[in-house]
């Protein structure tokens, strides 16, 4: 994502995004190879549903999430939320992208658990065949949110 955040900020700035005054060039230089080096990221998608499995299971135990992953706490909650947003403002405040983000992955991550969960097949092939494609996008909307949480929360 941030290969192609530095790419579209190097495209969107005409022929200044290739200068190397604008400094893009060389920072798109720097995180090319990033993508290679981290693989493909089924793993890592895995790695973190197990992540987020071991989340909801202490949560269910009363053992609620903290900090940005705090969201899962009220998947259900944030899942039946409807926006109350009507003007443009509204719609561009920060705290309304916050609400709509973790609405966006609370949606994700339920619907791949309750997917995973209601399979007969072995996990092997849960993971690997069945549920690939969506592990990997629940895994995308949610690293979106934390990035976005983190962010948000320092600023």
């Amino acid at each position: 994502m941030c290969y192609q955040g530095i790419d579209t900020c190097r495209q969107a700035c005409g022929g200044a995004g290739y200068s190397a005054h604008s400094l893009l060039p060389s920072i798109f230089l720097d995180y090319s190879p990033v993508v290679t080096y981290e693989g493909d990221t089924t793993v890592m998608a895995k790695q973190n549903l197990s992540y987020i499995q071991k989340l909801l299971s202490q949560i269910k135990k009363g053992k609620p999430a903290t900090a940005s992953l705090s969201y899962l706490n009220d998947l259900d909650k944030l899942c039946a939320a409807k926006s109350q947003a009507k003007t443009v403002a509204e719609f561009s405040d920060l705290a309304f992208l916050d609400l709509a983000l973790s609405v966006r992955a609370a949606y994700s991550v339920r619907r791949t658990i309750a997917k995973i969960d209601g399979s007969k097949e072995n996990k092997k092939v849960v993971f690997n065949d069945k549920c690939a494609q969506d592990i990997i996008k629940m895994s995308k909307v949610h690293m979106l949110y934390q990035t976005f949480k983190l962010t948000y929360d320092e600023i």
